[in-house]
């Protein structure tokens, strides 16, 4: 550790490392420095001077956000020159700052209200009219749509420059930026473009006053009118600590709750904005029935009714039980419970995009490192994980490292968004993304005969030969890739080359959870094969849309509609429930207490918002109520519960529900494969283009985002992204309609022409109603072909 400096705040010593702002070293003493710019979390950039003080022989006050400090410094944080310093800070940022508190979404959260009430003046001077922007001379309202959830109003704004550094050092853009100069100071975006990027919720949180608005709260509601609920955001593995904030059954915003050992105080705008899925129009309160063709209502009596004789005359042997990855462990827990004691023989899986064989298990899964601790790599190597989409918070730390100069690789088939900074791109073609790693096995074993490209090969050898801590990362395209095992075994070797830490990323919420708890005895395929063979007669669905998942759309609703007996326990009447027999309404998330495990697989624990009507139940509650109508033993609750998973499950052992919170369980190492034989991903004559699939940041959770409007409207529309020879070969133009064939499909989708994949190969970026990308697919890991007409 670097020697302490030694200061002195208002009469008080104190040791701090070196480099460390006045302002922090204050905080260390409890001593709180006004500020309206300062984060610690982003670059100090001084902008506000709320923060002065007075240093002994500095001939003025200084900036305690942006001065280091230094040995023996004495510095006074209230003295009278910055009493009056203050004092005159909040004069000029309230001479043009428009007096409407009472309408201003920021009122009663607001640093400017607070800090004038605190330390400002009692009256203002100004005689003149205020200065207004006017971007429109007939504009008579000074709220502007920047993007199509952000809202501006410039003349609240204090110029902190907080919104600009979020942009930049987030999202990575430079869309926010500070336009013209001193009292005609603005932020605002260039009039071409639309500012939208999957951080962009940040900015409105961290804004000191009501400049930037959320469309989806926008005058809503004021905020002392919200109760805060402790929750965990559900829509992807990261895990990111919220608060649920809430008034009277309805969620009107989430807000970040900073743990830094997750999250930081960052959530992306899908865990922000996804909330109105709670409150969708065509969200299900109350049991459906099948009657002839038709699904109708009945009372949650009769359908509990319907259950219980379902489940006392159905055999073990010919039940099934599939769960979806965004339940609660005790959820998940109940479910399969209930199935091994009460239906012993019944098959348990997941509903998966993925399928995990002897090669690779759950317990292979995850970060092999904190989320933190993978801040400390000198050299990271991203192998077919889309990092932005897929694990945005993951995805902030990496653009921390870039931003060090840490050198990142990147091997795709495809240019990924993180790609594009200050990074190295290996462009692999698709199923054969383990010849590049076996070539950089060849280059650490001294062989330079690779098809590397020269400059990145020699940087390459330099930093393998440097670093220290190196971590691999791999993620969504490789568990779905059709040489998946072929590529686990090359980053096997690799790992053990350069004594490297592998990750293992899933996509999905609570997977690691799901396959801890479970108790899972079969995969997502094994059911369909039985359900296809006539084996498995009953089928209780536990969450999600398996239709909207299983990677053969046609196959899995042909194989449900043989069943005699379907139960969907779920939020809405998806492509999976309106084949069901009995349909249950769910709590979300969000309206349950529980535990999620992220993917760094830490345990966490989430509270309940509100309480919901009777008819809609969580499984725990659903489960016990069957076994009252059969006279057995009672859960009541995800506490009662928790106890009880931690007797039968060995990794639970010792653990306490609340009490474990932050329990990381260890993973495991991949282990050695027998020389495994590549699949020759090569396309027939009849389809000559091989077709990859890609998400976006806003889709996710079994498709469950699809029913929030505010995520819909940040969503980019599904594109065929086709490289730009191939364009030219087939007659394509950008914008251009075409038809996308494939061995099980065809669909009218907008073409892209890009260069940011290969030749020979199509990408389907995105989902629609219309066109799901399970509708072309034909099974896991299995290639899919395709070819393409102008329409």
């Amino acid at each position: 550790m670097a020697n302490l400096i030694m200061l002195n705040i208002d009469g008080q010593d104190v040791e701090v490392e070196p480099g460390t702002y006045i302002i922090e070293a204050a905080r260390k003493l409890g001593i709180e420095i006004p500020t309206f710019c300062y984060d610690q979390r982003l670059k100090s950039v001084g902008a506000c001077r709320m923060c002065l003080v007075e240093v002994e022989k500095s001939p003025k006050l200084v900036a305690s956000c942006a001065t280091p400090v230094a040995p023996g410094m004495v510095v006074k944080t209230n003295s009278e020159k910055v009493i009056k310093a203050r004092k005159s800070v909040l004069e000029f940022l309230l001479v043009n700052h428009p007096l409407d508190c009472p309408t201003c979404d920021k009122g009663g959260e607001c640093t400017l209200q607070n800090l004038t009430f605190q330390y400002g003046p009692t009256v203002s001077r100004l005689s003149e009219d205020k200065f207004r922007f006017q971007d429109d001379p007939n504009q008579k309202f000074d709220d502007i749509k920047l993007g199509p959830e952000i809202w501006m109003n410039k003349n609240r704004c204090i110029i902190c420059y907080k919104c600009v550094r979020i942009a930049r050092d987030l999202a990575g853009g430079a869309d926010l930026g500070i336009f013209q100069r001193g009292a005609f100071a603005k932020v605002d975006i260039p009039k071409e473009i639309k500012y939208a990027n999957e951080f962009s919720g940040n900015t409105v949180e961290n804004c000191p006053v009501g400049a930037l608005m959320s469309d989806s709260f926008r005058y809503k509601i004021r905020s002392w009118l919200l109760k805060g609920t402790d929750s965990v955001c559900w829509l992807c593995p990261d895990g990111c600590n919220i608060t649920i904030e809430h008034n009277q059954g309805r969620i009107y915003r989430h807000q970040s709750r900073r743990n830094d050992d997750v999250d930081m105080g960052f959530i992306c705008d899908k865990g922000r904005y996804g909330f109105d899925i709670t409150s969708h129009p065509e969200r299900i309160t109350v049991p459906h029935a099948v009657n002839g063709d038709n699904l109708e209502k009945v009372s949650y009596d009769e359908a509990l009714a319907m259950m219980v004789h379902r489940f006392t005359e159905v055999q073990g042997e010919t039940s099934a039980l599939l769960l979806d990855t965004s339940l609660t462990n005790e959820n998940a827990f109940s479910a399969a419970d209930y199935f091994q004691t009460k239906l012993p023989g019944s098959s348990i899986a997941i509903t998966s995009e993925i399928e995990l064989n002897d090669i690779m298990s759950y317990g292979h899964l995850g970060l092999s490192v904190s989320l933190s601790e993978l801040e400390n790599a000198d050299l990271v190597i991203i192998l077919g994980c889309d990092l932005a989409v897929e694990h945005p918070i993951i995805g902030l730390r990496i653009k921390k490292l870039i931003n060090k100069g840490v050198p990142v690789y990147f091997i795709s088939p495809r240019q990924l968004y993180l790609g594009r900074f200050n990074v190295y791109n290996i462009r692999a073609n698709y199923g054969r993304e383990f010849r590049v790693i076996e070539d950089i096995i060849s280059l650490r074993n001294g062989n330079d005969d690779i098809k590397i490209n020269k400059d990145i090969k020699e940087q390459l050898e330099l930093n393998i030969t440097s670093a220290k801590n190196i971590h691999m990362i791999a993620g969504g395209d490789l568990l779905a890739n059709p040489n998946r095992n072929k590529y686990l075994q090359s980053l096997f070797e690799l790992g053990k080359s350069l004594r490297a830490k592998l990750s293992i990323l899933t996509t999905e919420t609570n997977y690691i959870g799901i396959g801890l708890v479970g108790r899972t005895n079969a995969t997502f395929e094994e059911i369909i094969e039985k359900i296809e063979k006539g084996e498995i007669k009953t089928l209780f669905v536990a969450g999600g849309d398996p239709v909207n998942v299983y990677p053969d759309r046609n196959r899995i609703t042909e194989a449900f509609k043989k069943l005699d007996y379907m139960i969907y326990w779920g939020a809405f009447l998806n492509h999976t429930a309106r084949l069901a027999t009995l349909v249950m309404p769910s709590v979300l998330p969000t309206e349950d207490n529980g535990s999620f495990i992220n993917v760094e697989r830490r345990l966490q624990f989430l509270d309940k918002s509100y309480s919901t009507p009777k008819e809609i139940t969580s499984l725990i509650k659903l489960f016990t109520d069957i076994k009252i109508e059969l006279g057995g033993g009672l859960y009541y609750s995800a506490s009662d519960v928790f106890p009880q998973m931690a007797r039968v499950i060995p990794e639970f052992n010792g653990l306490r529900y609340k009490v474990s919170e932050g329990h990381i369980f260890p993973s495991v190492e991949l282990e050695a494969s027998d020389n495994l034989k590549a699949l020759d991903v090569k396309p027939p004559p009849d389809y000559p283009y091989v077709l990859m699939f890609a998400k976006n940041v806003y889709y996710g959770a079994s498709g469950m985002t699809s029913k929030s409007n505010t995520l819909r409207k940040l969503t980019p529309s599904q594109k065929l992204l086709i490289n730009p020879h191939d364009a030219r070969k087939e007659g394509v133009m950008n914008d251009s309609k075409i038809r996308l064939s494939t061995d099980s499909a065809a669909g009218e989708i907008t073409a892209i022409v890009s260069e940011d994949i290969n030749q020979g190969e199509l990408l389907l970026s995105g989902y629609s109603d219309e066109n799901p990308p399970n509708k072309f697919m034909v099974g896991f890991n299995k290639p899919v072909y395709a070819k393409i007409e102008k329409v």
